[in-house]
């Protein structure tokens, strides 16, 4: 069976992000995150 192309929600992928995007979308409301997680966010929301 061939492999199926992959259909991204916000377009086709083009570069691995090593998943950051996917930590900012379901860390955006911070309930649940840790301390450490929390830091992570908003570095990775300035960058």
């Amino acid at each position: 069976m061939p492999a199926r192309p992959v259909k991204g929600k916000y377009g086709e992928p083009t570069d691995w992000d090593g998943l950051s995007t996917l930590f900012v979308l379901l860390g955006a409301d911070r309930k649940g995150l840790t301390a450490s997680e929390r830091g992570w966010l908003l570095a990775l929301r300035k960058g």
